[in-house]
């Protein structure tokens, strides 16, 4: 069950480290039921973060596949641009475009091609490396401050004379 369990961690973190995350540390060891028990309340509690990773994930891609469309086509010469920023202008719908959307999708496959796998699925990856980084700063942080808060609570419990060098 312990192995099975770190096996699962580690597959576990490895899917979400390409999504710039980072999972929840294991529950205490456990054999029997009460470890198996102790494994699903944790998958369940990981299950919860899921959606927020997902959603971060789609965002981040949808970031850049716009960003890299529109700047296609301002190199394009495309001179209408900036009519999409202004306050006034209306988008459509996806609804709205549906009529729309046979046409394009020579574009649409030639962008993928030549853009997003070439370009775009880097640039997501490298975000979520940077993300990834910064949960582990933050995490590492947020640990080094509780042991201070911990160990200065557990001076002022033993009395402070042995802990001066803290």
């Amino acid at each position: 069950m312990v192995v099975k369990s770190e096996e699962v961690y580690q597959a576990y973190k490895k899917a979400l480290a390409t999504f710039g995350a980072k999972p929840l540390p294991l529950p205490p060891q456990a054999e029997g039921p009460k470890g198996v028990l102790r494994l699903f309340s944790w998958l369940l509690g990981e299950f919860e973060g899921l959606q927020e990773v997902a959603q971060t994930a789609g965002d981040n891609a949808a970031m850049v596949a716009s960003e890299g469309l529109l700047a296609i086509l301002k190199c394009a010469g495309c001179s209408d641009l900036d009519r999409l920023a202004d306050r006034g202008f209306d988008f459509a719908s996806h609804e709205e475009l549906a009529s729309k959307m046979e046409s394009i999708q020579s574009v649409k496959k030639a962008f993928l091609r030549r853009f997003w796998l070439v370009s775009g699925r880097e640039i997501i990856r490298a975000i979520a490396a940077v993300q990834l980084e910064a949960v582990s700063v933050f995490a590492s942080k947020a640990l080094k401050v509780y042991a201070c808060w911990y160990f200065a609570n557990v001076c002022a419990l033993v009395g402070g004379s042995r802990c001066r060098g803290f």
